[in-house]
Formats: C-alpha cells, sequence, structure tokens
C-alpha cells in the first residue's frame, strides 16, 4: 500500500512539474555564457550567447580548413549598450585580422578572444558601423571573454595598426575626397557607400611595418596605456610606415 501511495505521489509531481514546465513557471537552468531561448539579455559588456558553427570543407585542397559557418545566432553587448549581433549562416575565418601580423599579435582563433574575432570579422564585412567602433569593439569583447589586458591590448594595436578601416559616405556631395582617392569603393549591408583602405589584410607586412608591431607590443607591455593612447599611437605608426598612404 505504502508503494503504491508513494508511485501515485510521484507521477502527480511528475505531471504537475511538466505543467509549470511547459507553461513557462519553472526557471530555466543557467549556463554560463548562454542565454536561454526567448529570454533577452540586458546589461552591458555581456555576451547574448556562445559561438555554435560547424566546420566547412574547403572548395579546393589548397584552401585552409579555418572557415566555420554559424549555425545558431551570436551576439554582444558593448560596454555602451550597443548590441553586435550575427546571423545564423555567417561563415567567419578570422581574416580582418591581418594574417601577416599573426606571429606579433596572435591568430584570430588562438585563446578567448576567438568570439570577439566572429564579431570583428562580421561587421568588417557589413560595414554598418565605424571601424574605430568595430575595433574598439574588439578589444571589448576580447576582455570581456578573459583574455588578458596585455594580448588584447597588443591585438587592438595590431587592427588599428593594420586592419580595414572605412568611412561611411554622407548623402550629401563633398565627401573626403583625400580618403576616397586612396581607397576603393564599395556598398555595406545598409546599402550605403563606402570608401574602404584595407590596410595589411590582403598584402603581407614589410619588415619595417613588422617592426613597428613589436615596437607597439613593447610598449604596450612596459606602459599599460589605454585603449584610447593605443589607438592614436597605433594610427601615427600606421601612416609612418605606409600602411595607409
Amino acid at each position: 500500500m505504502r508503494l503504491l501511495s508513494f508511485f501515485l505521489t510521484l507521477l502527480v509531481g511528475i505531471a504537475i512539474g511538466g505543467w509549470a514546465y511547459l507553461n513557462g513557471q519553472l526557471p530555466a537552468i543557467a549556463i554560463p555564457g548562454v542565454t536561454p531561448p526567448g529570454k533577452v539579455v540586458s546589461g552591458s559588456n555581456v555576451f547574448k550567447s556562445n559561438v555554435v558553427a560547424e566546420f566547412l570543407v574547403p572548395k579546393q585542397a589548397q584552401d585552409t580548413y579555418r572557415d566555420i559557418k554559424l549555425v545558431q545566432p551570436f551576439g554582444y553587448i558593448d560596454p555602451r549598450g550597443v548590441h553586435w549581433d550575427v546571423p545564423v549562416g555567417y561563415v567567419t575565418n578570422g581574416a580582418s585580422i591581418p594574417k601577416s601580423l599573426w606571429a606579433v599579435v596572435g591568430g584570430p582563433f588562438d585563446g578567448p578572444y576567438r568570439d570577439a574575432a566572429v564579431l570583428h570579422d562580421y561587421y568588417c564585412e557589413a560595414k554598418t558601423r565605424t571601424s574605430d567602433d568595430t575595433h574598439r569593439m574588439y578589444y571589448e569583447a576580447a576582455v570581456a571573454r578573459g583574455t588578458s589586458e596585455n594580448i588584447a591590448s597588443t591585438m587592438y594595436a595590431g587592427l588599428v595598426f593594420g586592419g580595414p578601416v572605412w568611412k561611411i559616405a554622407p548623402k550629401k556631395a563633398g565627401f573626403d575626397m583625400m580618403f576616397a582617392q586612396a581607397t576603393t569603393t564599395e556598398t555595406n549591408k545598409a546599402g550605403a557607400t563606402v570608401t574602404v583602405d584595407p590596410g595589411l589584410t590582403n598584402r603581407a607586412a614589410t619588415p619595417d611595418q613588422l617592426k613597428a608591431v613589436e615596437d607597439l607590443k613593447a610598449w604596450i607591455i612596459r606602459e599599460k596605456p589605454s585603449p584610447d593612447q593605443i589607438r592614436a599611437r597605433a594610427e601615427e605608426m600606421r601612416k609612418a610606415t605606409g600602411v595607409s598612404k
């Protein structure tokens, strides 16, 4: 009799628990770094999810095996509350970080900054935000994911020094012709005209340019500069070494 009573109580409990779960009466199980389905993330400097992706097989044998395709949405909210979202199906490979600088600043998927590299790749292609904001977001997202200040700052310096720079053209005439003449023009994902200086993303760095990045890295480790100081110095060295004409 007692055994029967126990099983009846157990069945009733399971039934009530199932009803509560299906009707949203039970709290979701928290998984670090992952947003439960249907929940809106608030706050700042937080990731909305983890990167969930599949490795792609290259079309040609000589291609790299770095391409991955997102199978779930991915996003990050920066310290100012701005959302940086990447859609399902986006293919990323870290190409927005100049390959010739990997030996100095690190490869795109070599550490906890890999999630920041996915975000950076997407917005370097979309070009719907400024390049300054996109590079700064990389630094902030990398630190938020656990990257050390020295490494995140060094990679940020590398992006400002050798990464792509773009300007979104205003609708009025007379748009910064000096910048436009030295760059290529394309249309961003929002349909606006953008002028792009690719930096070192499509060419190898010279010995002088590699030395400049090494000097930036040593200066960062020694002086612990702020992101604004890093940006100013990296931009100055970018011009001085001919990364931007």
